[in-house]
């Protein structure tokens, strides 16, 4: 089998003889191939470049990141020209291109990790400022982190092209999605409420308005216990009355021997069960 240096110099010694050029090396390293070549008469480098590119793109092995000419005159150690030809675009240009929108950028960012679990980008686009991508697997994927991971990839771009994400799943040989869910790239923040104006205190009352004032105040505040024990013994008996009189009114016999008393029995123990409640209410806190 020919080796990769036979198999570029091949296609190549068959048109340089006619450029009166000739193949001086051939040299593979990690950043690419090199090939220098001798020349009587220079020729021009861009069409040169790209005249012999196409005659060997074919040869080329997959993976190859560049591929450079260096021409030189017979005789000379330098180069006249050197040209470069760009197999896979640095990762930096990729980004910068992704972040205008291209499509062709994004998709190849986001193949680098998708590749890494064994899923395939089906459709990719940008539309109305919505990344809207079609990932296949043979295995399900969970909606949370998938979406997340695009949403926050795309976030990390910062392109103004684009503000959120339309994520379609599917399972490898069906044709209809087995999911699909939609994320802003950037969560809204709820507007700051505005300020409401500052309310003036309420001016304070040395009364409140269901109580005397002035001496009757200082009348209440000197016998508030006294008032306070009087209104609860009334309490206490107006509710007794009440009870007394409610239940001799069951018996007959009761309402026989008493007949119009019992309705005073009721009146009082209203009216001391009224005054008691009263007591205790205006001699709150006191």
């Amino acid at each position: 089998m020919p080796t990769e240096q036979e198999t570029i110099s091949q296609p190549l010694e068959a048109i340089l003889q006619d450029l009166k050029m000739s193949i001086e090396d051939i040299e593979f390293k990690e950043d690419g191939v090199h090939i220098v070549l001798d020349a009587e008469v220079v020729p021009e480098p861009g069409p040169t470049a790209q005249f012999l590119w196409e005659t060997i793109s074919d040869t080329i092995p997959e993976g190859t990141p560049r591929v450079c000419f260096y021409c030189r005159e017979k005789g000379k150690a330098l180069p006249s020209w050197t040209e470069e030809v760009k197999l896979i675009e640095p990762l930096e240009e990729t980004r910068l291109r992704a972040q205008q929108g291209d499509r062709e950028a994004l998709k190849s960012l986001f193949d680098i990790s998708f590749e890494q679990w064994g899923v395939s980008i089906v459709e990719l686009e940008v539309k109305k400022g919505c990344l809207t991508v079609l990932l296949e697997s043979g295995e399900e994927m969970h909606p949370p982190p998938t979406v997340g991971f695009v949403r926050n990839s795309m976030a990390q771009l910062q392109t103004k092209y684009c503000d959120s994400v339309h994520v379609y799943f599917r399972v490898e040989g069906s044709s209809l999605p087995l999911w699909d869910e939609t994320a802003p790239l950037i969560e809204k923040k709820e507007k700051p409420k505005a300020k409401s104006a500052p309310v003036a205190p309420t001016p304070y009352l040395e009364h409140q308005p269901w109580q005397p004032s002035n001496k009757a105040t200082a009348i209440l505040g000197a016998f508030s216990g006294l008032i306070r024990v009087v209104g609860i013994l009334a309490l206490i008996g107006g509710v007794g009355i009440l009870l007394l009189a409610f239940f001799l009114q069951q018996d007959v016999r009761y309402q026989i021997k008493l007949g119009d008393k019992l309705f005073l029995y009721f009146v009082a123990g209203f009216i001391l069960s009224a005054f008691g409640g009263f007591s205790l209410f205006v001699t709150r806190g006191k």
